[in-house]
C-alpha cells in the first residue's frame, strides 16, 4: 500500500515478519512474551523518516514495546510503547522489534503495524500490515 501527499513524493514500504507462517500467524505459548522482528523496506520515492506505529486488538495479547533494531532483534536506541521513527533511504531495509505478551490461555489477538511519512502522517500512509498471535 502506498499513498502520495498532496505535493509530496510517493511513500511506500513493504513489511515482512520472519517469525510468521504463511497465514501471518505467530505462535506464543500461554502467559509468555516473545520478540518479533519486522523488516521494513522503503519501496517508494520518498526518502527520510517514517513513523512506525503498532497496536493490539485486545488486552490479553498486548504489544508491550517497539524499537528500531538489528535483524537479530537487538534494540538500537530507546524502546517505546507503540511508536518509533526510523530513517530509511530509497531501497533500504530497516528492522523493528515488537515485544508481544500473551496473557491468557485461550485468547488470540491481532497486532497491527502502520507506517507513514513522519512529516505528514495524516495523508501519507506508506504501508499497513500485521499478524495474528495464536497459541
Amino acid at each position: 500500500m502506498g499513498a502520495t501527499a498532496q505535493f509530496g513524493k510517493y511513500a511506500a514500504v513493504s513489511m515482512a515478519f520472519p517469525a510468521a507462517n504463511t497465514f501471518q500467524q505467530i505462535a506464543i505459548p500461554d502467559f509468555n512474551t516473545k520478540k518479533v522482528v519486522a523488516a521494513i523496506t522503503n519501496t517508494g520515492d520518498y526518502s527520510g523518516y517514517f513513523k512506525v506505529y503498532a497496536s493490539s486488538t485486545n488486552y490479553n495479547v498486548s504489544m508491550d514495546s517497539i524499537c528500531a533494531s538489528t535483524s537479530k532483534g537487538s534494540c538500537i536506541g530507546t524502546a517505546n510503547s507503540s511508536t518509533i521513527y526510523t530513517d530509511l533511504a530509497n531501497g533500504e531495509t530497516g528492522y523493528v522489534t515488537l515485544t508481544i505478551n500473551r496473557k491468557n490461555a485461550t485468547d488470540v489477538g491481532l497486532i497491527y503495524v502502520d507506517v507513514s511519512r513522519s512529516d505528514d502522517p495524516q495523508s501519507s500512509d506508506a504501508g499497513y500490515a500485521g499478524f495474528e498471535v495464536t497459541e
